[in-house]
């Protein structure tokens, strides 16, 4: 909102403020969008309108030049983001599954085809300027990536993303609950730079009942074959080795007795 320089979706004109995030648009001009006849009232929705149809809109209260212009800014805005969030546990414990307590990583990859990788002279990504005319100083992009579980208004894990563009991957680790059961949870993409264009998606996580590990790797190993390299020994193998090392051990002290 203080990028931005517009009122909360919450205030005055509701929905249709994200509206005056474009250059040239008044009050009047937004509530115009939102009449009975366009039903235009968010950034997205207007975006979605092709050029023949804008200028229709726009034409008795703008010039072409400005109608140009709003064009230009439209093709910076953050629109064409989509992520796809994944669970993934150790190597350790794929065979298993998500066990009750269990540290979990979530995966997200985000596609945005209008900003791909730029990388500097440091190997690290470029920052994305953003459109604010009303901000004191140039601003660049910044991304939040929350993992929420609204049930219990919990935060799970969140990351700060300096430089969304296409391609990237951002990986957060918590930990899943102590009860088994299927959970869900909410990723939140909150924008600090936009108003409308935050993102949300649904994420399920299926949490097993937890396991002895000691008694699955055992098993795990009582079903190698017997062709492998690795051996493996048994109880009363291993008994017999240490006995014979305590043998040797009290052998080597008697002879260091009959020295001395």
């Amino acid at each position: 909102m203080v990028t931005q320089a517009v009122w909360s979706e919450t205030a005055r004109m509701g929905k249709s403020t994200q509206l005056l995030q474009l250059p040239h648009f008044t009050e009047e001009i937004a509530r115009k969008c939102g009449n009975k006849k366009w039903k235009i009232g968010t950034l997205s929705e207007f975006m979605k309108l092709d050029a023949q149809k804008k200028r229709e809109l726009l034409s008795g209260d703008l010039s072409e030049d400005q109608i140009q212009n709003i064009e230009a800014i439209c093709n910076k805005f953050p629109n064409d983001i989509d992520f796809t969030p994944k669970s993934e546990v150790d190597d350790d414990d794929e065979n298993f599954g998500i066990t009750a307590g269990a540290i979990v990583t979530l995966r997200t990859e985000f596609t945005r085809p209008s900003q791909p990788k730029k990388s500097n002279t440091k190997g690290e990504d470029e920052p994305i300027e953003v459109h604010c005319p009303f901000f004191p100083v140039t601003k660049n992009e910044v991304w939040w990536l929350i993992i929420a579980e609204e049930r219990t208004n919990l935060i799970m894990g969140l990351k700060r993303i300096a430089a969304l563009r296409d391609g990237l991957e951002i990986k957060i680790p918590f930990q899943v609950p102590r009860k088994p059961g299927i959970y869900t949870y909410l990723v939140h993409l909150v924008c600090d730079s936009y108003v409308g264009f935050d993102k949300k998606k649904p994420f399920k996580i299926n949490v097993k009942k937890e396991v002895a590990w000691e008694k699955e790797i055992a098993k795990k190993k009582a079903k190698k074959p017997e062709d492998e390299d690795e051996d493996v020994y048994s109880d009363e193998d291993l008994s017999a080795d240490e006995d014979e090392n305590d043998k040797k051990t009290e052998s080597g002290s008697e002879s260091d007795d009959s020295v001395e």
